[in-house]
């Protein structure tokens, strides 16, 4: 047992810190009693302590960096259990806090995204693929709940941009043909022969229709400018 010199309460040896200038190798003021100066002080000496700190940091920049390295290499699972932890337990605030800040900062986060994207396409494009091999049921349910809920928003976007683009995609197909013309007759004829029965009832179907009724396949725009026997023009 050791007698503070603080509080003057006989403690267990444990209950101080060791100190080798001391005859007994043990500070004579307890760890709580400290703890509390300790304390007290910070409070007093806020704007001290901070000029202080900061003081160090900008002279043992090396030291400090080296340090933290090695202590995480030390800790990481400790590291990772705690942030963890503290993450579920601050979850909200957290998302809040993400949300207001990329919408406070949309410009810069997007173009630090594109350059990222841009300097690691290679990277990016290796863990797409292995993560779609790894996660190939998953990735198709996800692909195919996105299509049925934003069907018709992508099906008008598609329809716009087409429109918008028709002389830049003409260009771009007849580019492709020229350089894949080998390739296009081989899948053409394998999807033929795979989907012989369906391609042959579509055409009779088509035929058929065309044969019956004479304005069949003809453009409705076109139906309006077209005139009866006596000239005149008809209506749809």
């Amino acid at each position: 047992m050791k007698k503070c010199s603080k509080c003057g309460v006989d403690k267990d040896e444990s209950e101080f810190s060791k100190d080798k200038t001391r005859a007994d190798g043990m500070y004579p003021v307890c760890k709580q009693c400290c703890k509390i100066y300790q304390k007290s002080y910070y409070a007093n000496n806020k704007e001290k302590n901070a000029e202080k700190c900061k003081k160090y940091r900008e002279n043992n920049k090396e030291t400090i960096i080296k340090k933290r390295k090695e202590y995480r290499v030390k800790n990481k699972e400790k590291i990772d259990e705690k942030n963890k932890e503290h993450y579920l337990k601050n979850r909200e605030r957290y998302l809040e806090y993400k949300k207001e800040w990329r919408t406070n900062n949309r410009d810069k986060m997007l173009k630090k995204e594109k350059t990222w994207r841009e300097n690691n396409k290679e990277h990016i494009s290796t863990y797409l693929k292995e993560y779609r091999i790894q996660h190939h049921e998953e990735v198709i349910a996800q692909d195919r709940e996105k299509y049925i809920r934003t069907k018709d928003e992508q099906g008008l976007y598609k329809k716009e941009y087409y429109e918008q683009n028709k002389e830049k995609f003409a260009e771009m197909y007849k580019k492709y043909y020229k350089q894949n013309k080998e390739k296009i007759r081989e899948y053409q004829k394998i999807y033929y022969l795979k989907h012989k029965e369906e391609i042959n009832q579509r055409n009779r179907e088509y035929r058929k229709r065309k044969n019956e009724d004479s304005l069949f396949g003809i453009a409705p725009d076109s139906i309006l400018h077209m005139g009866d026997n006596n000239g005149n023009e008809l209506s749809r």
